[in-house]
């Protein structure tokens, strides 16, 4: 994944920033009940979601492999009053202490890995934090933007978990169908007070056995 600062190229506004924060709010909203001390995102993108967390006086940690990336993160946390350390590093071999945050999180990322990797990765996360919260694009989101998605339902993420502790996993955020016959069936059946869209985002809190 050597290419992820040129897929983030579009500058961030503050509008941007907000909506970013919308459409992750079910997992941001997990990683707050948990009333976590130091956290660490890894594969975090831009570094919306860390920003925020800094906000809620939050110890954050920002970590990727991109150099891109990294730059990024320092370009918007300060853009947006932010308060994190932004790390250049490899996930698969993160240089912390067994258990030395509460949480580890990210969105979209386990999906650009083949299945003995998410292992690896999880077994990495779970070893440093204390829980593992995520989120990435289940079967029914069918687009793939980055090209390499290896999109899943909720039964193969669990199956594919089974020797983690899973606390939570479900399927979460409706959204239309990309479709256009589905579309058509899920606007009429809406008319009906109907709602048959599908949820197209899988979410999952996890820790070591």
């Amino acid at each position: 994944m050597n290419t992820w600062n040129k897929f983030y190229n579009k500058d961030i506004t503050w509008g941007d920033f907000l909506e970013k924060l919308k459409d992750h709010k079910y997992y941001l909203q997990k990683i707050i009940e948990l009333n976590p001390n130091k956290v660490l995102e890894v594969g975090c993108g831009p570094g919306i979601r860390s920003v925020f967390l800094s906000y809620l006086g939050i110890d954050t940690v920002a970590f990727d492999n991109d150099e891109g990336i990294i730059k990024q993160v320092e370009k918007y946390s300060n853009k947006f009053k932010g308060n994190i350390e932004a790390k250049l590093g490899d996930a698969f071999n993160l240089e912390y202490k067994d258990q030395e945050f509460d949480v580890i999180f990210n969105a979209g990322f386990l999906e650009h890995f083949n299945d003995e990797e998410k292992i690896k990765l999880v077994s990495e996360f779970t070893r440093v934090a204390k829980y593992y919260i995520f989120m990435v694009p289940n079967k029914a989101h069918r687009l793939r933007p980055y090209g390499n998605e290896d999109l899943k339902t909720q039964e193969e993420w669990d199956e594919l978990l089974s020797s983690f502790n899973i606390i939570e996993s479900c399927d979460i955020y409706k959204h239309w169908s990309t479709n256009k016959i589905r579309m058509i069936f899920e606007v009429f059946f809406l008319f009906l007070k109907i709602d048959i869209r599908q949820k197209q985002m899988y979410y999952a809190k996890v820790t070591s056995k």
